[in-house]
């Protein structure tokens, strides 16, 4: 679990891209409930959608919940299965509690390229410990279009 929200915390903050993140891209189905319903929701949030196998056994873990009385998880699987328009079996469940706030629109789906400005718009944000951050504090990044015949190239600059 500590190994997806460390991949995920490193693609929000435009270290890595999804593809590059192991854990999140595996087939965790086998490692528990929990655990496929973290990555599930990770997906979901950095916009990608699980493989479609990854999807049947996640409806099945929420039918098994619903039946043993773990409602939260299977509500909150059957919510996620709905963001991600599952087609197939799922339990039959009532509306969810009043109290109970979906883990599914938590944090806002991004898609690759808002990661990756929030990325570039955080570049300036950090500053190494012991310097004057009051200097410089309005720079801004430009962008730069060059055009070499049929390709265009796109530089950041101060």
């Amino acid at each position: 679990m500590y190994r997806l929200l460390g991949e995920l915390t490193a693609v929000l903050a435009g270290q890595r891209r999804v593809d590059e993140c192991a854990w999140l891209e595996q087939r965790l189905g086998l490692r528990g409930a929990f655990v496929l319903l973290f990555q599930s929701l990770m997906l979901h949030w950095l916009g990608e959608r699980p493989a479609p196998e990854a999807l049947d056994v996640l409806a099945g873990w929420a039918a098994k919940a619903h039946q043993a009385g773990y409602l939260w998880y299977a509500h909150e699987a059957s919510a996620l299965l709905n963001a991600f328009g599952f087609e197939g079996e799922r339990p039959q469940l009532g509306a969810p509690p009043d109290a109970l706030a979906s883990m599914t629109d938590l944090l806002a789906r991004k898609a690759t390229w808002e990661i990756a400005l929030d990325a570039l718009k955080g570049l300036g944000a950090y500053a190494a410990p012991g310097t004057d951050t009051t200097e410089g504090a309005d720079r801004r990044i430009a962008w730069q279009i060059g055009f070499v015949k049929t390709h265009a190239m796109l530089e950041p600059r101060e």
